[in-house]
């Protein structure tokens, strides 16, 4: 069964700034390899939504990304997983 990827706002939002500041720091190329890595990702729980581990409440779940410092915060549904957030895995408050 293939699910309906959706980016919530904060999303969305987090992965701009991610995107930002990779350009300014390390280049475009970068940028666009991370952001590709994103969208892999979302790719991946379309058909695969139990891939990430639990985190937090119910129906809530984290994807960590190999080989970079990112998690991807999801939240399933019948037929359709919901990005919440994208987490540099620095940032040690919990999403709730």
């Amino acid at each position: 069964m293939t699910n309906a990827v959706f980016w919530e706002a904060r999303a969305q939002k987090d992965r701009e700034q991610v995107w930002h500041y990779l350009r300014e720091e390390v280049g475009l190329k970068v940028a666009n390899a991370t952001d590709e890595r994103f969208t892999q990702a979302a790719e991946l729980l379309k058909t695969h939504p139990q891939a990430g581990s639990l985190y937090g409440s119910v129906n809530r779940r984290r994807l960590a990304l190999a080989r970079l410092p990112f998690i991807i915060v999801y939240a399933t549904a019948p037929g359709a997983i919901y990005i919440l957030r994208v987490l540099h895995t620095s940032q040690r408050r919990k999403y709730e």
